[in-house]
């Protein structure tokens, strides 16, 4: 599965790499909000009780939630067609960001995201790894073949949208023609009020902390496009969508096994804290090089990659990918909460820092504040956020979050001390002693981390 999650990661940066240097930041900034709206319908079709589905304790039953969630999504898909469809949606699209034509696509985004999002965590249940990350490198491939198709057909519009709507519709047909494999299975009458009902957490918690999580990504890229910022709307959002990258790659590997594990041990919390730990530190030193070589060449890497267009934004883009780097340590625990039913935890840190972002957005709109100021306060709000929910992880496991959240800070201090220290100091004029450098520390790395990916690869298997 990690092989495959690797392979799908490098097919992704070759797709953004091709939307750098083939399409322009506004339609970027235009994609960008259409993919948040579509992962917001996505939520609402299917009030997140796909989760549900992994901590199933039988076929019969996963199999059961597949269908009713699946008869949800329909269900609330059509509801929103018709309406968005019928009423007069000038004022909507013009307050959201977005053409009138682009509203079903993002019903379609939404659609298709959803059900693939159900298919996902039904194959992991069923420990199908290597179709996850076969469907992961599909979707990939098919991404970038209707982007170059869209793109030579000069439909750089909706070439976008469109591109991913066929990426998703992939995984859902998938999907369809895996299942018949258990429809022979003892169905069930579930009824989709009483279902709801017994699974009433994940909408109440899960949902609400999803939709929160994808209104604020969203709300800054709004915020520059009602300002008049079309072009650094879209360069933020591209550096900050290439910075969770690899945040994702985690999500989509290290994150599903991780659920499966924690929903084994379930309220074993010595155990879960151990898992938990080995996976940070394994995380951490593996990044640190990464991190170093990216901090003293991120423009040249960009520059070269994406094109120099996306460096054209009024703030060190260091700091940006902060925010991405901390997300590698929180984008894979959020499964720890659902598999211990303690949901409300993270929709309570959610709301408080998103309601921080959204009252600072719109207090910068309102004074018209720059845009350096505007993006330097909503990424010092992201950090805090990201800090506060490693701390979280760690409380929940019993440890202390105020001691787990100051030596976070102190780490984060660090880091920016030596961000700083690096962008004053030529560096670069010493590039071989650079290389010599890099190449000792990654021996050293070696001779450390392979023994910590053995552990960790054995107390998976152990789970």
């Amino acid at each position: 599965m990690l092989a495959g999650a690797i392979i799908a990661t490098v097919l992704s940066l070759i797709s953004i790499a091709l939307i750098g240097n083939l399409y322009s930041p506004e339609s970027f900034a235009e994609y960008r909000l259409i993919l948040s709206y579509g992962t917001i319908l996505s939520l609402l079709m299917t009030l997140r009780l796909e989760l549900g589905i992994v901590v199933s304790d039988s076929i019969n039953k996963a199999t059961n939630k597949l269908l009713v969630i699946l008869k949800i999504i329909f269900i609330v898909a059509i509801i929103i067609a018709v309406i968005l469809n019928l009423i007069n949606t000038d004022n909507l699209t013009n307050h959201i960001g977005v053409n009138k034509n682009f509203l079903n696509f993002i019903i379609l985004v939404g659609f298709t995201l959803a059900i693939s999002e159900v298919f996902r965590q039904f194959y992991t249940y069923r420990s199908n790894f290597f179709i996850i990350s076969f469907l992961n490198i599909l979707m990939q491939m098919i991404f970038i073949i209707f982007l170059l198709i869209f793109f030579y057909y000069e439909n750089e519009d909706t070439g976008l949208g469109l591109s991913r709507i066929f990426a998703f519709l992939v995984i859902c047909i998938f999907g369809a023609i895996y299942l018949k494999n258990f429809l022979s299975t003892k169905l069930l009458k579930l009824e989709i009020i009483d279902f709801v009902k017994d699974n009433k957490d994940y909408p109440k918690y899960n949902l609400t902390y999803s939709f929160l999580t994808q209104f604020s990504q969203s709300f800054p890229i709004w915020i520059l496009l009602v300002m008049g910022y079309p072009k650094a709307a879209g360069i933020f959002g591209f550096l900050f969508s290439l910075s969770y990258f690899p945040g994702m790659f985690l999500n989509s590997s290290i994150g599903q096994v991780y659920f499966k594990a924690a929903s084994k041990l379930n309220n074993n919390k010595n155990d879960l804290l151990e898992l938990t730990d080995s996976i940070y530190l394994l995380l951490l030193l593996s990044t640190i090089p990464i991190m170093f070589i990216f901090t003293l060449f991120n423009e040249e890497i960009i520059s070269i990659i994406f094109s120099e267009k996306w460096l054209n934004i009024e703030i060190n883009i260091t700091y940006i990918f902060l925010c991405g780097y901390l997300y590698i340590f929180s984008s894979w625990p959020e499964r720890i909460f659902v598999s211990l039913k303690r949901q409300d935890i993270i929709f309570k840190n959610q709301l408080i820092f998103d309601s921080l972002s959204i009252i600072f957005l719109v207090y910068a709109f309102y004074i018209s504040m720059n845009i350096n100021q505007l993006l330097i306060g909503f990424i010092s709000i992201n950090i805090a956020y990201h800090l506060s929910y490693i701390s979280l992880v760690r409380s929940l496991l019993g440890k202390n979050w105020f001691k787990t959240m100051l030596i976070l800070i102190l780490i984060l201090i660090f880091f920016v001390v030596s961000f700083e220290f690096i962008s004053h100091v030529e560096l670069k004029q010493n590039l071989n002693e650079i290389i010599a450098l890099v190449f000792a520390l990654t021996m050293i790395y070696c001779v450390l981390y392979l023994p910590l990916i053995k552990n960790f690869l054995t107390k998976i298997n152990r789970y």
